[in-house]
């Protein structure tokens, strides 16, 4: 997966590059942060390139966008800070201490305990669901930043129900329901855009980056299936004890 990892390491290292965050409990030196941004890298291959999992988009494609939209949006959501990845500072967590991880997975209010009365899991149909506080089946905000691939799984099934849920909105407004918490309406906007809503606003700037992150790579991109089939003989040559481990591409050759 080692090309995969590393193409994916420079599409974050191209939005989120290094020193850009000068916050106290987010300074990393270069070494830090690229090796924290390989391990997301890593998580992000692990489950978006699980043949498991149903992407976000069909097509060919498919994976690569749904990989691209989550590098967008972790963009856009935590700027991929060290502190809200690892959930360490007063300023790892946004609306009032209610969202957690590189997502901002947002949990609601925290009762007088301080403890937020709901955690979020994975139903069976790829949406996301709430749970109450003791239900195992259900992830809590510090369960989200000590195992990051949870987040991950959280915020794509949240971004899932989004798109479906918004999906009579135009498509770069269907993350409405992700963003702000509502699909809202057209027309019921803002003064300085009295057509679209602050959630409309926020999806379109998520989906047009992950847009613009595919156009820009889209002669190297492979299909999902080579991706796969490369994955897949990769790990078979692995079982092979001491046959050397072929390297699963991304890229196609340049033209």
């Amino acid at each position: 997966m080692e090309p995969l990892a590393t193409w994916i390491v420079a599409l974050i290292l191209s939005v989120a590059p290094v020193g850009r965050i000068t916050y106290k409990h987010s300074v990393e030196t270069r070494e830090e942060t690229e090796t924290r941004y390989r391990a997301i890298a890593d998580d992000l291959v692990n489950i978006v390139y699980d043949p498991e999992m149903t992407p976000l988009f069909s097509g060919p494609y498919g994976r690569t966008k749904t990989l691209l939209l989550l590098v967008s949006i972790f963009n856009h959501e935590s700027d991929f800070r060290k502190d809200v990845d690892l959930g360490v500072g007063p300023k790892a967590r946004g609306d009032a201490q209610q969202s957690w991880c590189l997502g901002q997975v947002n949990l609601g209010e925290i009762d007088k305990h301080g403890q937020q009365k709901q955690r979020i899991y994975v139903a069976e149909n790829g949406h996301f669901a709430w749970a109450k506080k003791d239900d195992p089946r259900g992830w809590s905000g510090p369960d989200l930043v000590q195992d990051r691939t949870k987040c991950i799984r959280a915020v794509i099934s949240m971004v899932r129900t989004s798109l479906s849920a918004c999906s009579r909105h135009l498509p770069d407004h269907r993350l409405s329901l992700y963003a702000s918490g509502e699909c809202g309406n057209y027309g019921a906007g803002t003064d300085s855009d009295p057509m679209l809503t602050p959630g409309m606003v926020a999806s379109e700037k998520r989906i047009k980056l992950a847009k613009k992150l595919f156009e820009k790579n889209r002669k190297l991109i492979q299909k999902d299936e080579a991706i796969l089939a490369a994955i897949q003989k990769d790990k078979a040559s692995k079982l092979n004890a001491g046959a050397p481990s072929a390297r699963p591409p991304l890229m196609a050759s340049t033209p």
